[in-house]
Formats: C-alpha cells, sequence, structure tokens
C-alpha cells in the first residue's frame, strides 16, 4: 500500500495527498485533482484507484495547462479496454477479474457443500502492470 511504500522508502507520509471519492467518479476525482495541484507543494505522480477516476484527473491536469507525465505522472487500477486509447496510454494494475470470479466461486461451494469443514481465509489473486506512457522517469 501507499504507505506501506513510503514507510519502508523512509518517506514521509503528506496526509493532504490522501484524498477519498467514490469508485468510478471521474467528476469527483477532477474536482481532487485540481486541488491537489493547486497545494503549495503539490504531487509529481497521483495514483487513483480506478481507471475511470483517472481519465477525470488527466482532464483536469490538461485543462490546467499541464502535461503527462512531463509536469504529472498518472496511473490507475482496473486495466479497462480505454486506457490503452487515452492519449498518452495509460499505466494501470490490470485486475484478473476472471480470476477472482473463479476462486469466489470455488470458495462458495465449499461454504454450501461443506459449511464446518471449509476454513475462511483472505486470497490474493495477482494482476499485471500494464505500462503506458502516463508515468515519467522517477528523480532519485
Amino acid at each position: 500500500t501507499y504507505y506501506q511504500f513510503l514507510e519502508k522508502h523512509g518517506i514521509e507520509v503528506r496526509e493532504e495527498l490522501v484524498r477519498e471519492a467514490k469508485y468510478r467518479d471521474s467528476l469527483t476525482a477532477g474536482i481532487i485533482t485540481g486541488e491537489l495541484l493547486r497545494l503549495p507543494n503539490p504531487p509529481t505522480c497521483i495514483l487513483y484507484a480506478d481507471d475511470f477516476s483517472t481519465i477525470g484527473g488527466m482532464n483536469t491536469i490538461k485543462n490546467m495547462g499541464l502535461r503527462v507525465p512531463e509536469d504529472v505522472s498518472i496511473a490507475g487500477y482496473d486495466g479497462i479496454m480505454i486506457a490503452s486509447q487515452l492519449q498518452p496510454p495509460l499505466t494501470t494494475y490490470k485486475q484478473h477479474t476472471e480470476n477472482i470470479g473463479k476462486a469466489a466461486a470455488e470458495k462458495l461451494i465449499n461454504l454450501i457443500e461443506k459449511p464446518k469443514a471449509t476454513i475462511l481465509k483472505q486470497y490474493i489473486v495477482e494482476g499485471e502492470l500494464i505500462k503506458g506512457g502516463s508515468v515519467g522517469k522517477v528523480p532519485f
């Protein structure tokens, strides 16, 4: 996560950079992006919770006269098809939803068939980083 990465690399957390918005809400994501970029010390990279929100953020960045990724790097999450059609193509983390669905269905069937013998635990279904052109080089 964001906090774990910063701690691991000895970077202080700037809580003013952590914002919440509804899932797939490109309008609010655009508004929040503008707020972040108007801070006295704005971020150079913004990570969004989903690709639709990233599109809203990208539009705001461009409307403010800034460039992606030269001025602000951005990345999304979901790996939707349109992400590759943007300019620049979006860097995103693609979920393997078919694997998530398969694991959930198997667990549900086990719970129904063997409710007392099924152990509930957390599963991690790996995804895939889709490298687009929306993330610039890190200067350190």
